[in-house]
């Protein structure tokens, strides 16, 4: 039994040393480890944060693109009724001024400064082609409310 003995001692204590030896081993590589982990971690967080950037300038060009096509398809729309001839012969006209300038003030009403600033910009662009459009058809129009 002696022999045995000190046989599985000889095994208990190598496996002992080995033990330790690999936990000090992997505790010297566990910080380099660490930083390398933390290192691609931030890479891909950059790339994240930078494609969610792109997504959101690509967002905001679509956006624009959106509102002058639909602000330049709104125009032809208004000068294809203007000029368009309905089956019954008359010709399409759009709403009288008093019931748009009421439209435009009802859905101001309950908004804040990022509605209103666009909206009365588009205002101010539509009021601009209807000036012109009205000096194409032949019409004067003088624009002055600083003058007597």
């Amino acid at each position: 039994m002696k022999f045995v003995d000190k046989l599985l001692g000889f095994f208990k204590d190598a496996f002992e040393w080995l033990g330790d030896l690999l936990t000090k081993f992997f505790q010297f590589l566990a910080k380099p480890l660490a930083y390398v982990y933390y290192f691609i971690e931030g890479i891909f967080y950059f790339i994240t944060k930078l494609f969610d950037i792109v997504v959101a300038v690509i967002m905001i060009f679509v956006a624009l693109f959106q509102f002058i096509f639909s602000l330049f398809a709104g125009i032809l729309r208004t000068i294809a009724m203007w000029i368009g001839v309905t089956p019954s012969g008359d010709v399409s006209l759009p709403s009288t001024t008093g019931k748009a300038f009421e439209v435009v003030r009802d859905i101001l009403q309950p908004t804040g400064m990022l509605t209103i600033v666009p909206t009365v910009a588009t205002a101010f662009v539509w009021f601009y082609f209807i000036i012109k459009i009205i000096g194409l058809l032949g019409g004067q129009i003088t624009v002055s409310p600083f003058k007597r």
